[in-house]
């Protein structure tokens, strides 16, 4: 579109210079998009019209087009786009412009096109350019080294070079920076003798860090792996962090043997930081070559440096140091201790395995448990039937943490023998290992009724403390077996088998259990069973799952049984999350109560402003107008207050 109007402009100027008829008879006469573009840059066309018929020209110019957008170059608002549809012309006429242009330009321009000159990489500018690089203007000195740079002749190469000594301290980061490019570029082309020199030459750059690291790294990976061996091994070892670490990429980069031998041979000079860096990058190669020496090293150095041998155990794969983690999995350091526990948790193969089914059967009993842990940590199934045995060990904190192992370990093949474990547990600590094992285990069995039936038949020969696990556990697993066990625990003879069924209703995760426990809360003589079933049915009624009519039947029957105090704010957090203007009616009688009549205002207001956002308040909002109005008088919140005032005047308008 853009080229269309632009020629429509040269056309019309045309037009206007000849006759339409004399136009007509002559068809060559028709300028071709690239004349009509050349015919706006020359003439009095607007800026932006000559620099959109500039980006045109770089895509279908050619070299007719060359002079003409030559002699935009000395344009300072035009020479920018002038050169860039220079750039993409295919013609060494393109080269010759440039190279004219390098010896009659000054300033802006003249650093514009030597940067051109750097993009068309143009061989036959190295001697202009060379002599650029002494010119007064940094800016002009610099953009020459950058080119030269790019360009990355031999020649160009020998022209910075010779600038590089004399070069002052403002243009020393740019001509550097040209030397780099050039070594980069000679290396492309095959020419590693020439690149390597340049290098080397910057490697002693001090001013630019960035220099410095890039072209450490280009001499060795410049470089055959034999003779950058001793290269490696000089910068692993120097003080300069920037040298350090080039050296540390390389030896990532480098797979030869050569290299990580080089890096091991330079450990007993290095500090402990810096062989826990090398160690990082030999895991990272994953060269089991190296597994000797780390090993070696995990036993016979610095704390850093064993902590990374130690993590990059497991990344190599190699079984060898397993017995050296097993050998360190006692260790007195904590941190090493955990380091030698992850990375034999985290080994491959089966020689980790036999080592943790090996510690299983240790005398120790502290090997035992790290057994244990291992074990767990790594998922060793095979292992199960050693850790049900060690559930009878003689030690308690061995048989607790097989107990618990194998909940996490085990399947449904291990509820029996946890359940027969439970029936001889008589410490708090026995039960709760207990409970958790079974809870997990039920929770894997795939038929919860086959659970939950393997666990109520336990129920007749469990102890009082037993029984209230297996009911816990019954109502975790749920189904109509547990319910059933559960129920007929709330008639045993005994209170705390009572309590701890009806606690197990109260924990049940389905309505079902709402008229036991509201029969209970009616009806139980004790105290106790009748607050736990209170209790029990609020939290039901609280379950967002459950059908909203269907909790607040729940609450009105609630209602009328709460009288302890902490009873009553339990039905009021229910009633605050409810969307129904029933609800305020429930909790307004307690706006009376001292105890509890900031909650109760607070729920009042929470609803309030719930049911005015709603699409029914102008149908409830003559029902909330009574409530905060009272709210408002008798909170002794001055916040709450204003809030009550508010919702007031919200439901008398929208109930105008």
């Amino acid at each position: 579109m853009r080229t269309l109007k632009l020629i429509s402009l040269v056309g019309a100027t045309l037009l206007a210079a000849g006759s339409p008829s004399s136009l007509a008879a002559n068809p060559q006469s028709n300028p071709s998009p690239q004349t009509a573009l050349i015919a706006t840059l020359q003439s009095n066309a607007t800026q932006k019209e000559k620099a959109d018929a500039c980006r045109e020209l770089a895509r279908v110019g050619g070299r007719d087009a060359v002079a003409p957008l030559a002699a935009l170059l000395p344009d300072e608002r035009l020479g920018h786009m002038a050169r860039y549809a220079l750039e993409r012309i295919p013609d060494p006429a393109v080269d010759n412009a440039f190279r004219s242009a390098l010896d009659r330009l000054t300033g802006r321009p003249l650093v514009g096109v030597i940067g051109s000159v750097g993009v068309r990489r143009d061989a036959k500018a190295v001697k202009p350019l060379a002599r650029l690089l002494s010119n007064p203007d940094p800016e002009t000195a610099q953009a020459a080294a950058r080119a030269l740079g790019s360009i990355g002749t031999p020649e160009a190469g020998r022209v910075l070079l010779a600038a590089w000594p004399p070069a002052s301290p403002a243009n020393r980061a740019s001509f550097a920076e040209g030397l780099f490019r050039c070594a980069e570029t000679l290396l492309a082309q095959g020419r590693r003798k020439d690149a390597i020199r340049l290098y080397d030459l910057l490697r002693k750059e001090t001013e630019s860090a960035a220099v410095r690291a890039a072209a450490w790294r280009g001499a060795m990976t410049a470089r055959k792996t034999d003779d950058a061996v001793p290269l490696l091994r000089e910068a692993l070892r120097s003080n300069d962090r920037v040298v350090f670490n080039a050296g540390l990429r390389v030896l990532l980069e480098t797979p030869a043997k050569a290299a990580a031998d080089a890096a091991l041979g330079e450990m007993p000079r290095l500090s402990a930081m810096d062989k826990a860096q090398v160690v990082q990058i030999l895991a990272q190669l994953r060269d089991p070559r190296v597994m000797p020496a780390l090993v070696a090293l995990a036993t016979n150095a610095e704390k850093p440096a064993v902590l990374a041998a130690l993590r990059a155990f497991p990344e190599i794969g190699d079984p060898s140091p397993v017995p050296t983690l097993v050998s360190l999995v006692d260790h007195s350091d904590r941190e090493l201790r955990e380091a030698a526990l992850e990375s034999l948790a985290a080994m491959p193969g089966p020689e980790a395995d036999q080592a943790i089914l090996a510690m299983l059967n240790h005398p120790d009993p502290a090997r035992k448990l790290t057994g244990l842990d291992l074990a767990a940590r790594r998922r060793l199934t095979p292992a199960v039937n050693q850790i049900n045995q060690l559930a009878r060990h003689h030690d308690a904190q061995v048989r607790l943490a097989a107990v618990r192992r194998l909940g996490e370990m085990g399947g449904s093949a291990e509820i029996p023998p946890v359940l027969d474990w439970l029936c001889t547990a008589r410490e708090t600590a026995e039960l709760e290992a207990a409970e958790q094992a079974l809870a997990a285990l039920c929770a894997k069995e795939p038929n919860p009724e086959a659970a939950a039936a393997l666990v109520a038949a336990r129920l007749a020969q469990a102890t009082t403390p037993q029984k209230a696990v297996l009911l816990r556990v019954l109502s975790a697993v749920g189904g109509s077996a547990a319910l059933n066990a559960i129920r007929a625990a709330v008639k045993d003879p005994a209170p705390e088998i009572r309590a701890a069924a009806v606690r197990a209703l109260g924990s049940w995760r389905s309505p079902e259990v709402a008229p036991d426990l509201l029969e209970l809360a009616q009806s139980a003589g004790d105290p106790t069973l009748k607050s736990l079933a209170l209790r029990g049915y609020l939290t039901l009624a609280g379950d967002t799952e459950v059908p909203a009519r269907d909790r607040l039947d729940m609450c009105q029957q609630a209602a009328k049984l709460v009288e302890k105090d902490d009873e009553k704010r339990l039905l009021l957090g229910v009633l605050s999350g409810m969307n129904s203007p029933a609800a305020v009616g429930l909790i307004e009688p307690f706006l009376d109560q001292p105890a509890i009549q900031e909650e109760a205002c607070t729920a009042i207001v929470g609803l309030a402003e719930k049911l005015l956002q709603g699409k029914q308040a102008a149908k409830v909002a003559g029902r909330l107008v009574a409530p905060l109005e009272k709210v408002a008088r008798v909170t002794s919140k001055a916040d709450l207050a204003r809030r009550a005032t508010e919702l007031v005047n919200r439901a008398k308008a929208a109930g105008a």
